[in-house]
């Protein structure tokens, strides 16, 4: 929270009020990324009310939000909407609407006695449950989006686009984002692009200078992230087992993950890498693991809007590997600071890895320039000042 203390940029949104939505249970990028948000606007002034899923009782945003000292109220969101859903399941529509009435009705009481100047949502899931309030309200909405717009059923994209309509601001986290939006047909006008910052729980244990490399004993690999078969771990394991020289730390689960991280803790056993690869499971700051790797690896398979990761790498001076995924690329500058792998398979892994590995002085300097990349694109002066601009315009 010091970086920068001085050129921090000088708003004032003490007249700003807004009501934040977040329909996650678990603190995944998703939730830190918008919580992040909610902090750079208190930090300048503004007044921030959360909507958040009360279906289950302390849920890990629920806690992370008590202790940040921000005010919250409950939400009854259900699971999401689609057609497969409804197929599986005809009856639980009346469910389903039970759920939209009572978030509806609770967010409406709650926009007559905060009387927020800005509503900011943060997922199609949230806007699902809250599409006659926000209608009725007429207050404006500001949509962070974090993702491509859904290409799994028409009625998913049809109400992406009624919630790109009714928003009076989108604010897309990478550029690969903001053109899948503008390819749906949306004013130009409205879209503006920020990239994330890295959350505010790498507060203590960081580097501060590019000095500290020096002291820094750093020594094989680190994936961090959601456990699961789009996040391309297997080709990760696949890819790592070249190199028995190096461990490789996973850091991350969730309670929807038992199953599969259950798979890959088997294959590794069959493949006697168990002193290799190390299960780390989730953590409340990955911090140390990125500082004492080589090199941090985002393999994902998926078009990823952004990559949080590979900003909280930057932030301790550890350059990534990447898959060639969505946003992903855009994070690093490939053979400067990271790599852009050719393809997402094993093999291009491997590559990868082999060449950040042929040229040890060449791989601290790249760590060196990921810092300096992160204070340059990704500061928290330019989060500050790019968020302040979207409430005063």
């Amino acid at each position: 929270m010091q970086e920068n203390q001085q050129n921090k940029p000088n708003n004032n949104l003490s007249n700003i009020r807004v009501i934040g939505i977040l329909s996650g249970l678990e603190l995944f990028g998703n939730e830190r990324d918008n919580i992040e948000i909610y902090l750079s606007l208190r930090e300048q002034g503004a007044t921030v009310l959360v909507g958040i899923s009360k279906n289950q009782l302390y849920s890990d945003v629920d806690i992370y939000l008590q202790k940040l000292g921000f005010e919250t109220f409950g939400l009854p969101f259900g699971n999401q909407w689609s057609w497969m859903w409804l197929k599986q399941d005809p009856l639980s529509i009346f469910e389903k609407m039970n759920q939209l009435w009572n978030c509806s009705c609770i967010l409406l009481q709650q926009i007559k006695t905060f009387k927020p100047t800005h509503i900011q949502i943060a997922s199609l899931m949230g806007y699902n449950y809250i599409v006659p309030a926000l209608f009725l309200s007429n207050v404006p909405l500001i949509h962070r989006v974090g993702e491509a717009a859904p290409t799994d059923s028409i009625y998913s994209l049809q109400i992406w686009r009624l919630a790109m309509k009714q928003s009076s601001t989108i604010v897309a986290v990478s550029e690969f984002v903001k053109q899948q939006i503008l390819a749906q047909d949306i004013p130009k006008s409205k879209v503006k692009r920020i990239y994330n910052l890295a959350p505010s729980r790498f507060s203590t244990n960081q580097l501060t200078n590019q000095s500290d490399y020096q002291n820094i004993n750093r020594q094989g690999f680190v994936y961090v992230g959601q456990m699961s078969e789009q996040k391309g771990l297997r080709q990760l394991l696949q890819a790592v087992s070249k190199f028995p020289d190096y461990h490789l730390d996973i850091v991350g689960c969730s309670r929807y993950a038992a199953e599969f991280r259950s798979e890959l803790e088997e294959w590794v056993k069959c493949h006697h890498l168990q002193d290799q690869v190390y299960f780390v499971g989730q953590v409340d700051d990955p911090t140390i693991f990125y500082t004492k790797s080589l090199i941090h690896i985002a393999p994902s398979i998926v078009r990823e809007g952004l990559g949080m990761v590979v900003l909280e790498a930057k932030k301790v001076g550890t350059p990534s590997i990447v898959f060639p995924s969505g946003g992903l690329p855009e994070m690093v500058r490939h053979g400067i600071d990271g790599y852009v792998c050719r393809d997402k398979t094993p093999e291009a892994l491997v590559e990868a890895i082999e060449w950040m590995l042929s040229d040890r002085d060449r791989l601290s300097k790249m760590g060196e320039a990921a810092f300096s990349d992160y204070e340059t694109r990704f500061g928290r002066s330019r989060f500050l000042e790019e968020w302040s601009k979207i409430y005063l315009t």
